[in-house]
């Protein structure tokens, strides 16, 4: 301890020895802080800290206090003391810092303490030093190794404190330390200087420069000192900065012509301050007036945007040798002071300008003059003024536009009278007003376009003339009729050139009337045939029916199709009708409205009628529409040139509007639950009754047989297609297959009486001991008189003569289908039954019974009866499962014809392992196989073994394994005990194929069958279903496509009549074919129909509601033109956004008449231009 105290008295007495030398009086009085306390106090506060043994912040205390001795044993107590903060992240160090306890700093410099620790806001002791002017603390830290240039969470470094807080002395004391950074920068790279200028601290200022600080240091944004010391004025500190670099051999101009990233030099950001006064200081020290910034604006230039007067008269007043060309400079946008001044409506300054010699007619980059600046910014004052010093009213710019043109494009109402004002330059106006600009328009085509009817009139009094066309030959008629200026039209249509404007058409030959049908202003329309215009076809045919309805204005099309019903039949140059063209673009509701109306259902020349068009387009909004239309009936029946009927194509792309359509097809009549209560089935969107004979060839099921091939099996299980087949298997189809089942029972009931008749003659070629005479035959056996005899002969020919015609029979669909035929599991059934049956035939009728015979026979009599299982798929209640054994069937077979490579190894293995020596093999090595001679010299092997000695017989006892049957006691356990080695001569091996097996093929295998069977069994039940109608309709379609014409047309009844409630089975009524189903195949289908009618009704609810709306604005739009509150500002006159559900464009609604009459009476639109 004793050591401890003696090296801090030396290194403390250095340290007063070697630095404070009349730098600081220690008898100065401190000024009090929240660390300090006072020395009168100390041994005080020093009795009561130590009775606080659980205080935490004693170390602390101890510290601001300088008590060194209690700080040493709390480190010693204790080395993590020496580190620890307090709640606001300040250690001993910053305490004694910020309280000038030297000798505290030195006990904790030699317990190495941080002397650069940070406190939560980032300060180091240095700056707690600084804050509290503690000049002898600072002075000792930097001396030990404390870095000063540390930043604080504000960006701040000391020396950045010292300026921004004024603190002189310390400010001194730091510049005498060469590890002080006098350029030190902030994050936004602000040096001391920057701080200095900024709150004028002009003693800071100085001792900085006096240290060598850089005055050239510009910030991150390139600002520089003197910007900053302009920018607020601070004429002493601006001097200083000058008169540094004066010092250092630089002239004034050198420090002016610093510039930031902007390029702006110092006279730029006076200028920008406004403020006279640090304008005056720049031209003081000599800044130029014509240095460009970045876009070659001068400080002339910002002055002008500005409205500064008297510091462009003080610029050029000062800098008078260069006003000529200051007043030329043009920046990026071409604009001179001039455009600046006139831009921004500065008369007063535009004037001095003028006087001072900018040229008036010098254009920016768009071509104008400042006149044409001022006429296009609506500046009217500056725009006399302009014109008071001759300014070019003749002027064009760059588009040749004059500044009529521009007052049009740019003026409102309350300004459109100021043309009339200038009645010295109206006649001056007139030579222009009918000047066309590049796109051929005049002030007259934008003023129009844009519905200002008083600058019209204006115009048009002034001599602007309606029947003036632009490049697109578009007179201001066609303006005002496209964008819906109603009173703009009236006014045109008032003049002599607009009524022949009404009559004009513009470069693609339409007039203004199919301008106003193409937007859906039909207000315009009315008054435009009211007028007396033309309904005109445009030079590609379209009437203005056709415009309305390609963009779905549906009031348009209204209004059209009453005042020219023809309209609605006319074919442009393409063949196409307005419904063409609706349907083309969506537009559902002009769809309905125009089939409503009668519109016929013409091909274009590509042959294609306009639901082609929908379904090339898969516009559903649309197909929706028709098909709710009442002329859907009418739709459905036409094929255009291609042959396609509307509806294969919504099989093919729109399935769900043709589940609408037949939702559609099935309507009610009565009350539900009661037995007169029927269902009406209309199959004509199936199929269409055959009229000539031209449709001989046609398919019938061609329709269903669509949604078969593409899989569509929600249309298939819809009621209407359901009902559809069972129509047709009523009315032909189950009389059919009752004759070819009867056919067949007979053919197979003779079959079975043969073999079962040849198997009592068996014995004669099993038993050799049996003879017979030769005047008896194998079959005189068991029959004993001819009846009998010829019995079986004739059923041999009944068998062999339905075999035959069958064969025949499937002989065309083998050279028509060729390899497609025998992709069917039941065409090869068919072949290989009657195959065979004919040869079971031969062999009977020559009664010759042996092997052959009882194999064919025992093959074509389990084919017979299996073929029997494969034709009830016809009948709807059990075909659905003979369908799904069949197709398990063909998983079963296919999985094991994969799996069949594992049969063969398994077998193979066996028999290697059970093979057995023969007995022949025995005899000939008599000595080696004494032991074993009586067991195999009679071949009495085991039956489980002996199967193993052949491969064939392996493979099937291998096929039988995996069933379950593996005889594990005779094949693997008793061999292995019954003392002899050959007959289980590898034990072990054949132990570890046996469990193998079992795994592999016992255990995954047929589970693996047993899932592909029944795991996913509503799958299977689905396609199934299927494979069930798609039978059914191939084969009613291939027996009804050969019946004449008259039975098709009687096997096809269009209207079917159901009722459900009547009884709960079948009856056919012979006049009606009224069938009674089961009450759930209808009700279960009618709810998805039920709901998009529903949904239906709502959107037009919605749309009278939206309809009802706009006639409120309608009547809005008149008060305010009453009251001259410029009613056509709008763009478009008459539109509301559509809602959900309706085509995606706009729609037109307009009040009703009654309304719009009322209206007119009471409120007249002032039409006095």
């Amino acid at each position: 301890m004793n050591k401890i105290s003696k090296n801090r008295k030396t290194s403390f007495g250095n340290f007063l020895a070697s630095v404070f030398v009349g730098s600081v009086d220690n008898s100065e009085k401190k000024v009090p802080n929240v660390h300090m306390i006072e020395l009168d106090e100390e041994m005080q506060l020093h009795d009561e800290v130590c009775l606080m043994s659980d205080n935490p912040n004693r170390p602390f205390q101890f510290a601001a206090a300088g008590n060194c001795m209690e700080i040493e044993k709390l480190i010693i107590g204790n080395s993590g003391i020496i580190s620890s903060s307090d709640e606001n992240g300040m250690t001993m160090m910053h305490y004694a810092a910020a309280n000038s306890r030297i000798e505290v700093m030195d006990v904790l410099m030699i317990y190495r303490a941080d002397k650069n620790a940070r406190d939560s806001n980032g300060n180091t002791p240095i700056h707690h030093a600084v804050l509290n002017n503690e000049i002898k603390a600072l002075t000792y830290l930097i001396l030990n190794g404390a870095d000063p240039n540390i930043l604080n969470k504000d960006n701040m470094a000391p020396i950045h404190l010292t300026v921004y807080k004024s603190k002189l002395d310390v400010l001194k004391e730091l510049l005498r330390h060469p590890e002080v950074n006098r350029n030190q920068t902030t994050s936004c790279g602000n040096s001391a200087i920057h701080i200095a200028c900024e709150i004028d601290n002009q003693e800071a200022l100085d001792c900085l420069l006096k240290a060598g600080a850089l005055v050239c240091s510009p910030n991150v944004y390139g600002i520089y000192p003197v910007h900053v010391a302009i920018k607020y004025c601070n004429e002493k500190c601006l001097e200083m900065l000058v008169e540094s670099k004066n010092k250092k051999g630089c002239s004034p101009m050198q420090i002016l012509n610093f510039s930031d990233k902007e390029g702006n030099v110092p006279l730029h950001t006076a200028v920008n301050t406004g403020d006279t006064k640090a304008v005056q200081m720049c031209l003081h020290y000599g800044a130029k007036i014509d240095v460009r910034q970045n876009d070659n604006s001068t400080p002339l230039h910002y002055a002008c945007t500005k409205g500064e007067l008297d510091i462009v008269k003080l610029m050029l007043r000062t800098r008078h040798e260069v006003k000529d060309v200051v007043l030329k400079i043009q920046d990026n946008n071409g604009h001179t002071p001039l455009h600046k001044a006139v831009m921004f409506n500065h008369v007063e300054l535009a004037e001095y300008l003028i006087e001072e010699g900018s040229n008036i007619e010098v254009t920016d980059d768009n071509g104008w003059t400042p006149l044409l600046l001022a006429a296009s910014r609506l500046n009217m004052e500056v725009f006399k003024t302009l014109l008071k010093y001759g300014a070019n009213i003749y002027a064009r710019d760059k588009t040749q536009r004059n500044l009529i043109h521009l007052f049009s494009l740019n003026v409102v109402n309350d300004k459109v009278n100021f043309l009339m004002g200038l009645e010295k330059i109206q006649q001056s106006f007139i030579s222009i007003i009918n000047e066309k600009d590049n796109m051929g328009c005049t002030p007259l085509h934008y003023s129009t376009r844009r519905g200002l009817l008083r600058l019209t009139g204006i115009l048009i009094k002034l001599g602007g003339l309606c029947m003036t066309q632009n490049n697109d030959k578009d007179t201001p008629l066609h303006f005002a009729a496209r964008y819906g200026r109603v009173h703009t039209c009236r006014r045109l249509l008032n003049t002599f050139d607009g009524m022949k404007a009404m009559n004009s058409t513009d470069s693609f030959g339409r007039l203004p009337i199919h301008a106003a049908a193409e937007n859906g202003h039909t207000k315009i329309i009315q008054m435009l045939l009211d007028r007396g215009c033309i309904f005109h076809r445009c030079y590609h045919g379209n009437t203005p029916l056709h415009y309305a309805a390609t963009n779905g204005h549906i009031e348009t099309c209204q209004y059209l199709i009453e005042m020219n019903p023809s309209l609605l039949d006319n074919q442009n140059h393409e063949g196409k009708t307005a419904l063409h063209n609706a349907a083309i673009n969506d537009k559902s509701h002009v769809v309905g409205l125009l089939l409503t109306h009668g519109a016929s259902i013409f091909k274009d020349k590509q042959g294609l009628t306009f639901f082609t068009h929908i379904l090339k387009l898969k516009n559903l909004n649309t197909a929706k529409e028709v098909v709710f239309n009442n002329r859907w009936e009418e739709v459905v029946r036409i094929v255009d040139e291609n042959g396609i009927c509307p509806v294969i194509g919504m099989i093919k792309d729109m399935p769900n509007i043709l589940s609408l359509a037949m939702d559609k097809s099935i309507k009610t009549e009565g009350s539900r639950g009661q037995k007169d209560f029927k269902i009406i089935y209309n199959f004509g969107i199936l199929q269409r009754t055959v009229a000539s004979k031209e449709d001989l060839n046609s398919d019938p099921f061609y329709v269903v047989k669509t949604m078969v091939d593409l899989n569509r099996m929600d249309l298939l299980m819809h009621p209407l297609s359901t009902a559809y087949l069972k129509m047709k298997w009523e009315r032909f189809g189950r009389w059919v297959q009752y004759l070819i089942m009867l056919l067949y029972i007979i053919f197979l009931s003779a079959l079975s009486f043969n073999t079962y008749a040849i198997t009592f003659t068996a014995l004669s070629h099993v038993d050799k001991n049996i003879s017979t005479s030769a005047e008896c035959s194998n079959i005189d056996i068991f029959y004993g008189h001819e009846t009998a005899k010829k019995a079986v002969l004739v059923m041999a020919m009944i068998t062999m003569c339905y075999s035959i015609v069958n064969l025949i029979k499937e002989s065309h669909p083998i050279f028509t289908k060729t390899l497609a035929y025998f992709t069917s599991f039941q065409n090869y059934m068919t072949l290989v039954l009657h195959i065979t049956s004919i040869i079971l035939s031969s062999y009977i009728i020559r009664m010759d019974i042996n092997h052959t015979t009882m194999q064919v026979a025992a093959v074509t009599i389990f084919l017979g009866w299996f073929n029997l299982l494969l034709l009830l798929f016809h009948f709807e209640k059990i075909g659905l499962f003979v369908i799904m054994f069949v197709q398990i069937l063909n998983t079963v077979l296919m999985v094991l014809a994969i799996f069949s490579i594992l049969f063969i190894g398994f077998a193979f293995s066996f028999v290697i392992l059970f093979k057995a020596p023969t007995s022949s093999e025995i005899l000939s090595n008599q000595p080696m196989f004494n032991q074993c001679y009586q067991a195999y010299s009679s071949n009495k092997l085991e039956p489980a073994i002996r199967v193993w000695q052949e491969l064939p017989s392996g493979l099937m006892k291998a096929v039988v394994m995996m069933m379950g049957e593996i005889e594990f006691l005779n094949t693997y356990v008793t061999p292995l005990y019954d003392g002899n080695v050959y007959t289980l001569h590898y034990p072990t091996l054949t132990y570890i194929f046996l469990l193998v097996f079992i795994i592999f093929m016992s255990l995954l295998l047929m589970n693996l069958l047993i899932g592909l069977a029944v795991g996913d069994i509503e799958a299977v039940q689905k396609n199934a279903n299927l494979k069930r109608i798609s039978l059914q309709v191939s084969w009613l379609s291939e027996f009804e496509g050969k019946l004449p014409m008259k039975i098709r047309n009687w096997a096809f009844k269009e209207i079917w009549e159901v009722f459900p409630y009547r009884c709960p089975t079948y009856k056919i009524c012979s006049s009606e074919a009224q069938v009674i189903y089961k009450k759930n195949d209808y009700e279960e289908s009618r709810d998805l129909g039920n709901l998009f009618e529903t949904l239906n009704t709502h959107e037009k609810q919605l749309y009278n509601l939206m309809v009802d709306s706009h006639q409120q604005t309608d009547l809005l739009k008149l008060i305010l033109q009453k009251m001259e509150m410029d009613p056509e500002a709008e763009i478009s006159d008459n539109i509301i956004p559509e809602m959900a559900g309706f085509s995606k464009n706009w729609k037109t609604v307009i009040a009703s008449k009654s309304i719009i009459c009322k209206m007119q009476k009471s409120v007249k639109p002032d039409n006095n231009f």
